[in-house]
């Protein structure tokens, strides 16, 4: 009963803090000049995959004319008849509804009415009417979201909706609270061990270890009165180390060591660390919230936190503690994935629905730390035109049991006097829009948060025109000199000459006629004068005719470039081949103005004859396709970000790119929705406001920021500093993805390569 309080007591305080906060939003699909709204009050009732705000799980049934229909609220098919239609709304038990959100389209009056019981029998109560109630417009024509807001609370488990005739229904969301139903967990619940069977992640079984291993361990230790009173112990490891393939044990000279981070003036790094328990014996059961609810005893509990910072400018350091969710995948197993911040975190429900470690971190800073077991961290520094010099401060585990006590371990951040250039590169992802709460609405904010992140990992090519409310125009008020990327500019529709073209269809190509020509002048006239009206230059955007052409197809790629440059010579055309021989890839190279094969173009035999396109007065690049990088078994797909501004640099490219910032193939925390679907293509996660970094995302970044050293280097006339830098620079493979791992064979160690660097740039007066 005590645990059932404490659950309502947690639901009411988020409940008050969501009608305290008035939450600004753009609804999915709104025409662009309608201002944004106030969110709905309370919590979606009815959840779905695309959605990752404060959710609440409800058990609750959707039916039209007595058929269920998805719960999620997204229909395949617009419901609704010329005389109307009902929607019933079921809840197993009792529930507050504030608002319903409908998609509709038409005209007409929607009625809602919930059920109540009066001398045992069901008489419906009319709580709400509206006639036309047209809120959010669309851009599909004569299409809008309604949303019915009730002017006082009404609770109950049965409602039904009225269709009026000539209305129709094409999605419902339902917001409100009500008694909090812990979801099912993605994959099924995390699978009990035996007592002599420990684990460092819940459900990693790699990660499993008998009791002999864990007290091997653990009790030399206890012997430390200091360790045992801290109850868990600090450790750094290398940023990009396998965690969830093996039980986190760290060597007994490597805890609580301090952690020393060298760093630019105006950049970020990272460090990774693990905390781990010294407790094994059974305990009282801990955490008041009452999420912990199933927690066996022995969990400790810590608060992480990160005290002042002393140095010469301590208030240019920016320090974020991050936790890692482990994810269970399909393939992979249990995983580490998104790193959340206190600030950026799923709700309660989703923290339980997609991790297996979600319990214990879903009130970071908050943690629980399992008997044995593990949590993994990641330390987010940033640099922000800080002065040089030494600062200091102390990553805290504190122990809320022990009157403040548990392990800390002193960081030492040393900023060297040198600031990494502003650099000008294509760097492209095929990714657009907000990483966010996506249906049935986005906050207000969420685009500017994603396109600040984007430019702070090297992002610069952003699709379409800067026209406003879009991605293209966010990227340009934050950052001058973007560029823009516009597919497709020939025509989709009509004879669809980009899927003639991508189809290898010469015949359409052979049977066009001037009416078609006409067509596609008009298209590509449109697009120059769009480009023109929002003053960006030609050299600034570049039009893509489509996808990938290789040998087959090339032909067709030449002859839609020069319909694109008869009708303007200054647009830049954008080609990016994917495997053709070395004839179709020169005859594409020679129509390009924007060339940017896939990775492995560059690297066939005879080499020398590929990389004779590399053509000046141009952008050359080149791009990869990564896919979802959730096994921490390839450490060489994390490389593949990590060294992709390392072999642009070598080969004297103007930019690079890879597939996807963020372009998931249905639930991108999981591939088990929809079993056996294609990967995500994804290296951040989207969080209620904004994107949630993934170590693959820092790896990416950490190879922008080594390409703006690698350029200032190169600016250097001095010899020694050249060197230097051919020295490091030998030490990078050109043909394939490197190992991160350090000390096995074929790998790269890039942060030692990067402090040398960074060493070298710093006393570049004194060389």
């Amino acid at each position: 009963m005590i645990r059932i309080y404490r659950i309502f007591l947690i639901l009411v305080l988020i409940i008050v803090k969501l009608f305290a906060e008035e939450i600004k939003v753009h609804w999915v699909n709104q025409l662009p000049d309608t201002p944004a709204t106030l969110a709905p009050k309370g919590m979606l009732l009815n959840p779905n995959h695309d959605y990752f705000g404060e959710v609440l799980f409800s058990g609750v049934k959707i039916l039209y004319d007595g058929k269920e229909l998805p719960s999620d609220g997204r229909f395949k098919n617009w419901i609704g008849t010329s005389k109307g239609a009902l929607i019933d709304i079921i809840f197993p038990q009792q529930y507050t509804i504030n608002e319903i959100a409908m998609h509709i389209k038409g005209k007409g009056v929607i009625t809602v009415e919930i059920a109540k019981k009066e001398n045992q029998q069901i008489i419906w109560q009319k709580v709400l009417e509206r006639e036309n109630p047209f809120d959010v417009p669309l851009t599909s024509q004569d299409e809008y979201w309604a949303r019915l807001q009730f002017s006082q609370i009404v609770s109950g488990d049965t409602w039904r909706i009225n269709i009026g005739p000539g209305l129709y229904v094409r999605g419902i969301t339902l917001w409100g609270n009500g008694p909090f139903i812990v979801p099912e967990p993605v994959g099924g619940e995390v699978r009990k061990k035996f007592a002599i069977a420990f684990e460092s992640i819940p459900g990693a079984d790699a990660t499993t270890m008998s009791d002999h291993i864990y007290w091997s361990w653990q009790r030399p230790l206890l012997k430390n009165k200091k360790l045992a009173e801290d109850g868990a112990v600090w450790a750094q490891h290398d940023k990009w180390a396998r965690l969830a393939s093996s039980p986190i044990l760290p060597e007994h000279e490597k805890i609580n060591k301090p952690v020393k981070i060298v760093m630019a003036q105006n950049e970020y790094e990272g460090a990774l660390l693990t905390l781990t328990s010294l407790k094994d014996a059974v305990g009282k059961p801990i955490h008041d919230s009452g999420i912990y609810k199933e927690f066996v005893p022995g969990f400790q509990e810590f608060h992480i936190k990160v005290g002042p910072v002393k140095g010469p400018t301590p208030e240019k350091i920016q320090i974020v503690p991050r936790v890692f969710g482990t994810m269970r995948t399909q393939l992979w197993g249990v995983v580490p994935g998104p790193m959340f911040s206190e600030k950026d975190k799923l709700c309660p429900s989703l923290m339980m629905k997609y991790f297996t470690n979600g319990k214990t971190i879903v009130d970071f800073p908050l943690i629980a730390l399992p008997p044995c077991g593990s949590q993994i961290f990641w330390l987010e520094v940033k640099t922000e035109d800080a002065k040089p010099g030494i600062y200091t401060t102390t990553l805290i585990a504190e122990n809320t049991q022990t009157k403040g006590k548990g392990p800390s371990v002193p960081i030492i951040i040393e900023v060297l006097p040198v600031k990494l250039p502003e650099v000008r590169v294509w760097v492209h992802t095929w990714s657009r829009g907000p990483v966010s709460t996506r249906w049935p609405f986005v906050p207000e904010g969420a685009l500017a948060k994603t396109v600040a992140d984007k430019i702070s990992r090297g992002i610069s090519s952003f699709y379409g025109v800067p026209e406003p409310n879009t991605e293209a125009y966010e990227a340009r008020q934050q950052k001058k000199d973007v560029y823009f990327f516009y597919s497709y500019i020939i025509p989709v529709t009509g004879r669809n000459w980009v899927g003639n073209g991508y189809n290898n269809r010469p015949e359409a190509f052979q049977n066009m006629t001037d009416k078609d020509f006409e067509i596609i002048r008009n298209h590509v006239q449109g697009i120059v004068k769009r480009f023109k009206d929002a003053g960006v230059d030609y050299k600034d955007w570049c039009g893509e005719l489509w996808d990938e052409p290789g040998e087959a197809n090339a032909d067709l790629f030449v002859i839609a470039a020069k319909w694109v440059k008869e009708i303007d010579p200054n647009v830049q055309i954008y080609c990016n081949p994917a495997f053709p021989e070395i004839t179709g890839f020169r005859k594409m190279s020679n129509v390009a103005d924007v060339f940017v094969p896939f990775w492995g173009n560059w690297f066939r035999e005879p080499v020398s004859e590929w990389q004779k396109e590399i053509k000046p007065g141009r952008i050359n690049a080149f791009y990869g396709v990564q896919g979802s990088n959730r096994s921490e078994l390839h450490e060489e797909l994390v490389g593949h970000y990590r060294i992709m501004p390392w072999q642009a640099f070598k080969l004297g490219l103007q930019g690079w790119g890879f597939y996807s910032y963020y372009s998931p193939r249905g639930d991108p925390y999981t591939d088990y929705e929809p079993a056996g679907s294609e990967t995500d293509y994804c290296v951040v996660y989207p969080g209620h406001t904004g994107p949630i970094p993934s170590r693959q995302a820092e790896a990416f970044r950490d190879g922008w920021e080594d390409y703006r050293l690698l350029k200032l280097l190169a600016s250097s006339k001095n010899s020694k500093v050249r060197r230097i830098l051919k020295e490091v620079l030998s030490q990078i493979p050109m043909d394939r993805e490197p190992l991160t791992k350090t000390g096995i064979e074929n790998s790269v160690d890039f942060e030692k390569l990067r402090i040398k660097l960074l060493k070298v740039a710093a006393n570049i007066k004194n060389i």
